[in-house]
C-alpha cells in the first residue's frame, strides 16, 4: 500500500473511531458539537485560563477555531437545555464567562462512564497484546501529530 492510501486509510479510521466512540452515550439529547463544546468548557475551567471555574466566550472561540458567533449560538442552546450557565466578567462587564452547571457535569460523567465500559469490552476482545500493541502505537501517532503540529507556522 503507498502512503498516500495508507495515510488516507489511518485518517478514516481514526475519525470512525472518534464517531463510533460518540455514538455510545444517549443519555442527553445533545449533539456532537455541543458534547465537544462541554468537554472543552470542562477542560478550560480546571486550567490555568479560567476565573472561579468560569472560562470566557473568546477563549472558547480561540480553542474551537470558531466564530464567536458560532460559539454563542452553541452556548445558547446549552443554557436553554441547562448544560452551561453563563454570566458577565465582574472585572470586564463586555466579557462573557462560562462555566458548566451541574448537569452539564453530570452529563460528562455519565458519557465518560458510558465510553469506559465499551473501552474495556473492546480490550476484553483485543486482549492484553493487542491492547499494548494499539496503545503504544495510538501514543506513538499522537506524538507524532503534536511534533509536526509544531512545525506547522503560525497563520497557517
Amino acid at each position: 500500500m503507498q502512503e498516500e492510501q495508507c495515510a488516507e486509510e489511518l485518517f478514516v479510521h481514526l475519525a470512525h473511531i472518534g464517531t463510533a466512540l460518540s455514538r455510545v452515550y444517549k443519555g442527553a439529547p445533545l449533539y456532537r458539537g455541543e458534547f465537544l463544546l462541554l468537554h472543552v468548557i470542562d477542560g478550560m475551567t480546571r486550567g490555568p485560563l479560567c476565573h472561579n471555574s468560569f472560562c470566557s466566550a473568546t477563549l472558547l472561540s480561540e480553542e474551537l477555531r470558531v466564530s464567536k458567533p458560532a460559539v454563542s449560538k452553541l452556548l445558547n442552546t446549552l443554557e436553554s437545555k441547562g448544560y452551561v450557565e453563563r454570566k458577565a466578567n465582574p472585572e470586564d462587564r463586555r466579557s462573557i464567562q462560562v462555566a458548566l452547571t451541574e448537569q452539564g457535569r453530570k452529563c460528562l460523567e455519565e458519557e465518560h462512564k458510558a465510553i469506559q465500559e465499551m473501552v474495556c469490552k473492546v480490550v476484553r476482545r483485543l486482549g492484553r497484546a493487542d491492547t499494548e500493541t494499539f496503545l503504544a502505537l495510538s501514543k506513538r501517532v499522537y506524538r507524532i501529530i503534536e511534533e509536526e503540529i509544531d512545525q506547522i507556522p503560525a497563520g497557517q
